[in-house]
């Protein structure tokens, strides 16, 4: 925001992650690891409620589940309309009944992602703020050959020896009697400045009967908090990449972003990916292999406080790299996205962003050409994850933890 004073003018920012404040809060409240094990195996959450909404083209209510836990992050994977997995941001797996709204702890192991030694080396290093974002991240279920099902999940892991942070991406063989997790992707270097949590990306994609796409932010490594990892050679940070977790290759599939925390594959098989800007410049990027999307050199955004980024020697200009589809100013905070594929719903091959920050569902419509649509649908909440499937539209609340769902058909 600007104040002016006579001739001078001032510029004021909130800290640039303040939306961390409420998750924050909620972790002092608990000061410790929540503990799962006393969450009885078919719990079940009573008190349900909806909300009624407009769009351009139909009304909908979203019905509200109350929270299971306090999870500003972790994630949810619909199996069916009434039905999904719901991964904590601690790293264990329940079976959710969306109808009668029953709770069930999977017989899968729990990950292990060292949450409680982290939340302790924070409180020791007076570190706190970074615990509220430590955790489950994303995760996909792909549905392979011979009616194979593995779990794919991403989350930060803390070295112990190190007192360092990663990202990794676990998978698990859900039709494999004796499965256990396997490590398929961790990042490199290992993060010991711990002010951009926020910014691990982590989003993750189905690419194909074997393959996932992972979003890896830039962790606030970006030349002007810290060293630029995103242009460093060796580092894995502000990439997207290819992982196929059959034959264990990674592969980098473009690069230049700086915190891309949803992303998916249409079903036309274009990837798209939400990406959070410095102050403004929030982007929806089509995602091509090999292309560089300029971050930290080019941005539409400033630095928070500023009226410039540091960096950008053509201040304001994309020019020079790979163009986003649709900049926001002032950010709308895009934490995640869907595709619309039922082709009986009036939002029909649409895509759905959530924006945090704007506490709204963005409605666009995508052509080869680029966004020719766009309706912002307020709903008062910061949604961290949304999900599609058989019609009904699947929420996550950062601040509430509840899960929500509407129908579009």
């Amino acid at each position: 925001m600007v104040y002016a004073f006579g001739a001078a003018s001032v510029k004021l920012s909130i800290f640039p992650f303040g939306y961390q404040v409420g998750s924050w809060v909620k972790w002092a409240k608990n000061q410790i690891v929540p503990d799962r094990s006393s969450v009885p195996s078919d719990a079940s959450a009573q008190d349900t409620y909806s909300e009624n909404f407009s769009s351009l083209l139909f009304d909908f209510d979203i019905e509200w589940l109350a929270a299971d836990f306090d999870d500003s992050y972790g994630a949810i994977v619909p199996l069916s309309r009434t039905r999904l997995l719901y991964v904590s941001q601690t790293g264990e797996v329940y079976n959710k009944d969306i109808g009668t709204g029953a709770l069930e702890k999977l017989s899968i192991p729990s990950l292990t992602l060292n949450s409680e030694p982290f939340v302790l080396f924070t409180l020791t290093n007076n570190l706190t703020s970074a615990a509220a974002a430590f955790g489950i991240k994303d995760a996909v279920l792909v549905k392979g050959a011979n009616l194979s099902e593995t779990l794919v999940v991403s989350g930060t892991y803390f070295d112990q020896s190190k007192n360092c942070v990663i990202l990794k991406v676990f998978a698990y063989n859900l039709t494999e009697d004796g499965s256990d997790w396997r490590t398929i992707y961790q990042s490199t270097p290992c993060i010991d400045k711990f002010d951009g949590m926020p910014s691990w990306g982590a989003g993750l994609a189905i690419a194909g009967d074997t393959s996932v796409f992972l979003s890896v932010g830039d962790v606030l490594h970006d030349g002007v908090n810290h060293r630029d990892l995103i242009s460093e050679d060796g580092s894995d940070y502000g990439k997207v990449f290819l992982i196929d977790f059959v034959d264990n290759t990674v592969s980098r599939h473009s690069t230049g972003h700086r915190n891309p925390q949803g992303i998916i594959n249409t079903k036309s098989g274009n990837v798209l990916a939400v990406e959070h800007g410095p102050e403004g410049g929030d982007e929806l990027n089509r995602i091509h292999q090999g292309k560089h999307y300029g971050w930290p050199v080019r941005t539409f955004g400033v630095n928070y406080g500023d009226w410039v980024w540091p960096l950008n020697e053509m201040n304001g200009s994309h020019e020079g790299y790979e163009q986003p589809l649709m900049s926001w100013t002032p950010a709308i905070g895009p934490s995640d996205l869907t595709e619309i594929t039922s082709q009986d719903s009036p939002w029909k091959n649409d895509i759905i962003i959530s924006g945090m920050r704007a506490k709204s569902l963005f409605r666009l419509k995508l052509n080869d050409n680029g966004i020719n649509f766009i309706e912002k649908i307020e709903i008062g909440r910061r949604i961290r994850k949304i999900e599609f499937l058989e019609g009904r539209v699947f929420l996550k609340d950062q601040i509430t933890g509840e899960i929500g769902f509407f129908d579009v058909n």
